[in-house]
């Protein structure tokens, strides 16, 4: 089972801290623009 589940879990890591870092940053420039 781990097996099968880990490189579909996990393909590229870093790819996806980047999107989640990506999409974080979205929201604070939105909540920034919002705010001034």
């Amino acid at each position: 089972m781990f097996a099968i589940k880990l490189p579909v879990v996990t393909p590229e890591p870093e790819t996806l801290v980047l999107a989640m870092f990506g999409v974080i940053a979205q929201e604070v420039a939105l909540v920034d623009v919002q705010e001034r």
